[in-house]
């Protein structure tokens, strides 16, 4: 997605008078990418590509499994943690704010390095 630097993320009602107008374009976006790339085959994955990760929430008890909406609450969390020495030892992964409240998005070159550093964050969460 990148990194939101103007404005804010929508609410649910708000998407809904523009969810076809993202739609469209997000469409638009993936057929100019594939016919881009139609020659290319058997690119390298690179490990500093960004992953989302949905934040969800489980009630074992109950069985059930709910979205988190807390994204701004955690980002908040990790810059905190971020400055800690022992996460700036092992190297920072950086975190950014997604189109929702139940996504982030981070990305780091080394994936064990980043499988820890999460690891590490949401334990102390």
């Amino acid at each position: 997605m990148g990194i939101l630097s103007n404005g804010r993320p929508l609410n649910w009602s708000e998407i809904q008078s523009v969810k076809t107008i993202f739609k469209n374009h997000a469409l638009n976006d993936l057929i100019l990418i594939l016919n881009k790339h139609k020659k290319t085959h058997n690119d390298e994955f690179l490990w500093s590509d960004e992953i989302e990760y949905s934040l969800i929430r489980f009630n074992h008890e109950n069985k059930r499994v709910q979205l988190c909406s807390k994204a701004d609450e955690i980002l908040k969390r990790f810059q905190q943690l971020n400055n800690d020495k022992t996460i700036s030892e092992l190297s920072q992964i950086i975190f950014h704010v997604e189109d929702c409240n139940f996504v982030i998005e981070g990305y780091h070159r080394n994936l064990i390095i980043r499988i820890q550093i999460i690891i590490i964050m949401f334990n102390q969460i």
